[in-house]
C-alpha cells in the first residue's frame, strides 16, 4: 500500500492492507520500548483506505500486539490521522513483562499483524503458520476466535502451504 512517511504518535490511526484489497484498521497506543509501539487492531475493515469507522470503540478491538517502531515511521501502513487512544498501556499483555525489561515479551512486524487481520476477516486461512493456534495467541483477552475464521483441515493446510512455498519461490 503506497503511504507518505509519518512518524508515529499516541493514538495514530492507520490502514492495514488486507489480502482481498480491502483494508483494516490499527490505532498506535504507546511504546512498550524505544523502538516498539503497542498497536490496537480492530475488526473493522473498508474497501477504500481512506473511508475509515465514523469511530474506533474499545468493543472493536480483536487484539493489543507490539510492532516495530519503523513500520510505523517509515509508512508500511497508511497514516490517516490522530484520534484519543482506545485502551491503555496497561492492558497490553506484554505489559506483565515490564518488570523484567520486556524478557519474554512478543512483538512483530507489519506484514505478520497485516496478515493475523486478514485471516481474522477470512480472506487467509486461521492455521496455516507453523504453530497452528498461533493467530489465537495474538488475540485480544476476552476475544474468541471469529466465526469468519477459515480453518483447514490438515490435507488442506499442506496444500494451501505447498501452494505459498511454490509461489515465492517463483519470485525470487
Amino acid at each position: 500500500m503506497a503511504s507518505t512517511r509519518s512518524r508515529w504518535a499516541p493514538g495514530a490511526v492507520y490502514a492495514v492492507p488486507l489480502a482481498d484489497g480491502s483494508v483494516g484498521f490499527a490505532q498506535a497506543i504507546d511504546a512498550m520500548m524505544v523502538n516498539v509501539i503497542y498497536v490496537a487492531l480492530f475488526a473493522d475493515r473498508s474497501p477504500d483506505p481512506l473511508t475509515r469507522p465514523a469511530s474506533f470503540d474499545r468493543e472493536r478491538v480483536v487484539s493489543l500486539a507490539a510492532i516495530w517502531r519503523q513500520n510505523l515511521n517509515r509508512g508500511d501502513w497508511k497514516y490517516l490521522g490522530v484520534i484519543p487512544p482506545v485502551v491503555q498501556k496497561p492492558e497490553f499483555p506484554n505489559e506483565r513483562f515490564a518488570r523484567v525489561g520486556y524478557v519474554g515479551a512478543r512483538h512483530y512486524d507489519a506484514g505478520l499483524l497485516a496478515d493475523f487481520l486478514s485471516a481474522y476477516h477470512g480472506f487467509l486461512p486461521w492455521n496455516v503458520l507453523h504453530d497452528e493456534g498461533f493467530y489465537d495467541q495474538l488475540l485480544a483477552p476476552g476475544v474468541a476466535r471469529p466465526s469468519t475464521a477459515v480453518v483447514l483441515g490438515a490435507a488442506e493446510r499442506e496444500e494451501f502451504r505447498a501452494r505459498e512455498a511454490a509461489a515465492r519461490a517463483s519470485v525470487t
